[in-house]
């Protein structure tokens, strides 16, 4: 069993009554609770850690310790027990502070709803508001899973729109006691292929590698056959990323406060928390953490080495581990048949910083792409489900690389001439 690493720890007041939907006639004050049809979740009024703090929140009722999964007011806390959540004329949920006499959150508001419309805690996590008189999807008038907080729930949409600009992602809390927004995300980047980003502030943690059709490269656990079936979808402008369960199981994505991403799954007959993976695991996932033209190993000590062709670009400072500076080539690039391409198998690709794609050609053609193009450090296909199809180019620095056993995509580095004999014929392309 993996550690769990910062899950958040609060306080609840005994409840007195719980009530089964929000109506316009039907509220919920601090005091009460929600529960979801099988009390697999409950929504409440809650204070995180030592906080004295009150806040609308959704947790996982049956494990221990109970696991917030969203929170509403995460930027305007209640300073006492007088909060009630109802529902306007509009359908409008409104979080009010009694004493204070005001609205510290709110849904959007929709016109010409009917007489039923409702607000219902689903077994999923999701808190959906209903009009009662239509059928789905029509009725769906809002759910708390387009608002993400710090968890990702089974059928949680994380998504990416390079046309626009919006993304639906996770942020981790300020602290224990503070649900506020933190200084971590986890994102999806659509600027090129689909990847997901963990940051702190704007700076990459780590980063999955982009998604080539069968998973993301440098994520060795997501395999088909796994208990979690982890969905791409891409159009033009959008990407979509979305986890679902294979078994009926409950299994949650939590980015803690100090920058952890962890997969839980719960276990039934312990009724606690099991870490299915966690993030970043090891040295080699965090980003570029040998720098440049250098592979991290775990198997190795130091875990950075060069590329064939390649040294430190800083030897002192390397033999005393510090290898961010990474490693530069020892001669300089011949383009006029002195260089030849090094096949590199079990490997994360790497960052798509200064690299181009072009869906629309072949493996081979994206080869003669690079080798005519004196620039071009490495090339690899960039969708693996049908055979080897589309191309990626880098031009520049390759960052983030580290040896994945699990891994089924190959690249291609530029490498001299003289490299080349030191390999298999299989491993080498003049």
């Amino acid at each position: 069993m993996v550690p769990l690493f910062g899950l958040l720890l609060v306080s609840f007041f005994s409840a007195s009554k719980s009530v089964e939907v929000i109506t316009r006639s039907q509220s919920m004050r601090d005091g009460e609770t929600v529960l979801s049809a099988r009390k697999t979740y409950e929504m409440g009024f809650f204070s995180p850690g030592s906080s004295k703090m009150r806040y609308l929140g959704i947790w996982f009722k049956k494990a221990q310790p109970e696991v917030v999964v969203w929170v509403a007011n995460r930027e305007n806390p209640l300073e006492n027990s007088t909060g009630v959540l109802r529902m306007d004329e509009q359908g409008r949920l409104l979080l009010l502070d009694k004493e204070a006499g005001k609205v510290v959150w709110s849904t959007q508001g929709f016109l010409n709803t009917g007489v039923r419309v409702f607000a219902e805690l689903l077994d999923s996590g999701n808190l959906e508001v209903r009009d009662g008189e239509k059928g789905l999807p029509a009725g769906l008038l809002w759910q708390s899973i387009d608002e993400p907080s710090h968890v990702m729930l089974p059928g949680m949409k994380m998504s990416a729109n390079r046309r626009t600009g919006a993304r639906r992602h996770l942020t981790s809390w300020k602290s224990p006691d503070d649900p506020s927004p933190g200084n971590y995300t986890v994102e999806m980047d659509f600027s090129t292929l689909p990847r997901v980003l963990l940051k702190h502030d704007q700076a990459i943690k780590f980063s999955t590698g982009h998604f080539n059709g069968y998973r993301f490269v440098g994520v060795p656990f997501m395999q088909p056959d796994s208990v979690l079936q982890c969905v791409v979808r891409i159009t033009e402008d959008q990407a979509d990323y979305i986890i679902q369960m294979k078994i009926p199981t409950i299994s949650i994505m939590t980015l803690s406060y100090n920058g952890v991403g962890q997969r839980l799954l719960y276990d039934e007959g312990t009724t606690v928390w099991e870490t299915f993976t966690y993030l970043p695991a090891d040295e080699c996932d965090r980003f570029a953490n040998c720098g440049a033209f250098s592979i991290c190993n775990m198997s190795n000590f130091p875990v950075c080495g060069c590329l064939e062709g390649y040294a430190p670009r800083n030897g002192d400072e390397w033999d005393q581990q510090n290898f961010s500076g990474g490693c530069v080539r020892r001669t300089r690039p011949d383009c006029s048949g002195g260089d030849g391409f090094l096949l590199m198998p079990l490997l994360k690709l790497p960052h798509l910083i200064n690299s181009t794609v072009d869906i629309d050609i072949s493996l081979s053609e994206c080869r003669n792409k690079c080798t005519s193009d004196c620039s071009c450090t490495a090339y690899a296909s960039a969708n693996v489900t049908d055979g080897m199809g589309g191309c990626i180019t880098w031009f520049g620095d390759l960052l983030d690389m580290r040896i994945l056993e699990m891994n089924v995509q190959d690249l291609y580095i530029r490498v001299p001439a003289s490299s080349l004999g030191k390999h298999p014929p299989s491993y080498q392309e003049q």
